[in-house]
């Protein structure tokens, strides 16, 4: 009964990443090997088979199990060590609960204006790139947070200029 040495352990719960530290030693140090593999895409990700795996733990064990998880997901990520597919996992669920956040703000700003909630719906995704915004600010990152700069064409210092005139309202 339990884990004997040789066995793989996958464990695609959201967790903490500290925990999932302390289970993945606790594990191993039964010989056996540990990837925590959260995941995001929600059911319908699950269903279509389409979810994204953040993936933490030892190359050689991610190797060998990426075809199994390949049959849940279509981008599967070794993301780095124990823990890391959580830290991965919690960092991802930060950048959705602020754009959860920004974008009912969105929709409560143009609701006081001419342009309905449906329009800006319809609008707003041909102008929006996340992954460009991603990409400047961790370019702008100094290891003590987001710090404007001139190095990325001044965007930031332009989004804090164009979320003033929503101050002016």
């Amino acid at each position: 009964h339990g884990l004997s040495a040789g066995k793989t352990v996958v464990d695609m719960s959201s967790i903490s990443p500290i925990e999932t530290k302390a289970f993945a030693q606790r594990i191993t140090d039964l010989g056996c090997d540990y990837l925590d593999a959260p995941v995001s895409g929600g059911e319908v990700g699950a269903k279509a088979g389409s979810l994204t795996i953040m993936v933490g733990g030892a190359v050689a064990t991610f190797e060998k199990v990426k075809p199994l998880l390949a049959l849940m997901g279509k981008n599967i990520t070794l993301v780095g060590g124990n823990g890391d597919g959580q830290t991965t996992k919690v960092a991802n669920q930060i950048i959705v609960a602020l754009n959860i956040a920004a974008v009912g703000e969105a929709l409560l700003f143009a609701s006081a204006q001419p342009l309905t909630e449906t329009e800006l719906a319809s609008r707003l995704p041909k102008g929006v790139d996340l992954q460009a915004v991603l990409t400047r600010l961790v370019a702008d990152y100094r290891g003590r947070g987001v710090v404007p700069s001139k190095s990325s064409n001044g965007w930031l210092f332009h989004t804090a200029e164009d979320l003033g005139f929503l101050l002016a309202r």
